[in-house]
């Protein structure tokens, strides 16, 4: 299946594949490049309940800028 990407950098989800996957407006999805592929991961519902937690307070403070640390060094670990 081919999507365009629009003038505002976005691109429609086939409706056969949201429904495979059980996707609906408002749904997130989490993007990565992994080998020059581009892969979105649809996230459950709730996935911002898990993240509760994930970040010492100390680095909570830091801001953003910890949270992109912390996902560099778990993609390195594999």
């Amino acid at each position: 299946m081919k999507t365009l990407l629009s003038a505002k950098r976005q691109i429609s989800i086939p409706k056969a594949l949201c429904e495979e996957l059980e996707m609906a407006p408002g749904s997130h999805v989490e993007w990565e490049i992994r080998d020059g592929l581009l892969i979105g991961t649809p996230l459950p519902k709730d996935a911002w309940k898990k993240l509760r937690g994930m970040i010492p307070r100390t680095a909570a403070k830091r801001g953003w800028k910890a949270f992109e640390d912390m996902r560099r060094e778990e993609r390195a670990r594999g």
